[in-house]
C-alpha cells in the first residue's frame, strides 16, 4: 500500500488528492510564482512576503505594508491591538499576545499548526471535515463532484463554498444562475414600482349630469334623493362619484 502523499502547500498537513498534489481545500489554489516557495498566491502571482503586497515604505524594512504604506512598526496602525511582547509587531488573538506566545489554542490535528477557529480544528481542517461527505460520494459515484446543471450536461467540477461545502453548480453555471435571478429581480421591482405609481381619480366639484374625460369617456353623476341611515333620511342631490 502506497504511502498517503501530504499537500505541498507550507504549513497544510491535509492529505492530497489522489492524482494531484494538493488538498481538496487548495486544489484550486495558486502557489508563488518564486521557485521553491510552496507559499499560496496572494496577488500578481506571488505571495505575501515575495511581493503579493506592497512592501513598507521605509527603506531595508522587510515587512509588508498595513496602512498608508507603512508597516506596523512605522506608523501603520491598524487599530487592532498588538501583541503585548516586547519586539512583537503581529496581532493579538487572545489574552493580549499573538498565536507564537500563547495567545489562542492551535489545531488539534497532530502536526497542525495553525491557530483554531471552530470546533477545535484550524479553518483549513475544519472545510476538510465539512467536505468528508461529498468525498466519499466521489468515491461511490464518479459524477458526485460534477456540476448539476439542469438544462444541459456540465462536466466541470462542482464550485465550493465559503464554508468549504460543494455548491451544486460549476462556478460558470453559478455565476450564469446568479446574474438571470438578479435581472427577474430588477425587472419585477419595476413592475411592482409602474402598479404602485397610478393616477388619483379625478373630483368633480362642479358640473352637469355628463362630465367629459380627457380620455374622450363620460363620467356619469349618480342623483340619489334619499339616502336612508337607521332611522335619519338624509337628502342628497347630485351626489358625485
Amino acid at each position: 500500500m502506497s504511502a498517503l502523499l501530504i499537500c505541498e502547500f507550507n504549513t497544510c498537513a491535509n492529505v492530497a488528492v489522489l492524482g494531484s498534489t494538493k488538498c481538496l481545500f487548495h486544489k484550486h489554489r495558486l502557489q508563488c510564482a518564486v521557485p521553491a516557495c510552496r507559499n499560496q498566491v496572494y496577488a500578481r502571482h506571488l505571495c505575501a512576503r515575495h511581493g503579493g503586497k506592497r512592501p513598507c515604505a521605509v527603506d531595508n524594512c522587510g515587512q509588508t505594508a498595513q496602512v498608508n504604506g507603512h508597516c506596523l512598526a512605522h506608523g501603520g496602525a491598524t487599530g487592532k491591538k498588538q501583541c503585548v511582547e516586547a519586539g512583537c509587531l503581529k496581532q493579538a488573538q487572545a489574552h493580549q499576545r499573538c498565536l507564537k506566545h500563547g495567545g489562542g489554542r492551535r489545531c488539534t490535528v497532530p502536526g497542525c499548526v495553525q491557530h483554531v477557529r471552530s470546533q477545535g480544528l484550524c479553518r483549513s481542517h475544519l472545510r476538510n471535515e465539512q467536505t468528508t461527505v461529498h468525498v466519499d460520494l466521489e468515491q461511490l459515484d464518479p459524477t458526485a463532484g460534477l456540476c448539476k446543471y439542469a438544462y444541459k450536461p456540465c462536466t466541470n467540477e462542482r464550485a465550493l463554498k465559503r464554508d468549504g461545502s460543494l455548491h451544486t453548480l460549476c462556478d460558470y453555471h453559478r455565476k450564469k444562475t446568479n446574474h438571470v435571478q438578479k435581472t427577474y429581480n430588477a425587472k419585477k421591482r419595476d413592475e411592482s414600482a409602474k402598479v404602485l405609481s397610478i393616477d388619483p381619480i379625478p373630483f368633480f366639484s362642479k358640473g352637469g349630469p355628463w362630465v367629459s374625460l380627457d380620455n374622450g369617456d363620460m363620467l356619469d353623476f349618480l342623483d340619489l334623493t334619499g339616502l336612508v341611515l337607521g332611522d335619519a333620511t338624509v337628502e342628497v342631490a347630485n351626489l358625485q362619484v
